[in-house]
């Protein structure tokens, strides 16, 4: 079994205990005790949005130090239903462009099936690729399991394992584990960041 098939296994195995860990350790509240996604205020609203994501990277920044990649754009390409006896799936693409370390800005191109369990539950499993504007690239694969609340916003936390050649330009991403927290809101927006899992 190769290195990174192994640490794939090894990832899955331990993905429930850190999100356990994470879950338990980031707690986003104001002080009227509120979450701060609910208002009735547009821009209050839109204002919560801002803190909650900048809570959720900064707790998760002081855990793995500062991000591996930041996304500033995210975009849908395309959208499969597939069809399963059990439960309902469909197969998204995207194109995203983000500010990878120690490189700058990069396109990441991707495709996950998600697989919905019920109750606002999902699970993701997908290929992505990162590309620098000069041509190198690294690939990834890539868990995560989402949540969808109510108000249509959705949460997906997972885990990344990198493979680049050894002589590229991205060779430190080679079999590095990432941690991401990817969130949308129905109004289109939506924020992505990897930490690495040293």
């Amino acid at each position: 079994m190769s290195i990174l098939k192994q640490k794939y296994s090894f990832a899955l195995l331990v993905l429930s205990a850190v999100f356990l860990y994470l879950s338990t350790t980031i707690i986003i509240s104001n002080t009227s005790g509120q979450s701060p996604m609910i208002s009735n205020n547009a821009g209050a609203r839109n204002n919560g949005l801002t803190q909650s994501i900048q809570s959720y990277k900064d707790n998760l920044t002081s855990i793995f130090g500062d991000p591996l990649f930041e996304e500033t754009s995210h975009r849908r390409t395309g959208s499969i239903v597939i069809k399963n006896q059990e439960h309902n799936q469909t197969r998204d693409s995207y194109i995203a462009s983000g500010i990878l370390k120690g490189v700058g800005k990069v396109l990441d191109n991707g495709t996950f099936i998600t697989t919905e369990l019920g109750k606002g539950y999902s699970t993701s499993k997908g290929t992505g690729v990162l590309s620098t504007s000069d041509g190198y690239n690294a690939t990834y694969l890539g868990m995560d399991v989402g949540t969808a609340e109510s108000s249509g916003i959705e949460t997906y936390k997972g885990l990344q394992i990198f493979n680049a050649n050894p002589d590229s330009k991205l060779a430190y991403l080679n079999n590095v584990i990432g941690i991401y927290l990817y969130r949308s809101w129905p109004n289109g927006t939506s924020s992505g960041t990897v930490w690495e899992w040293k």
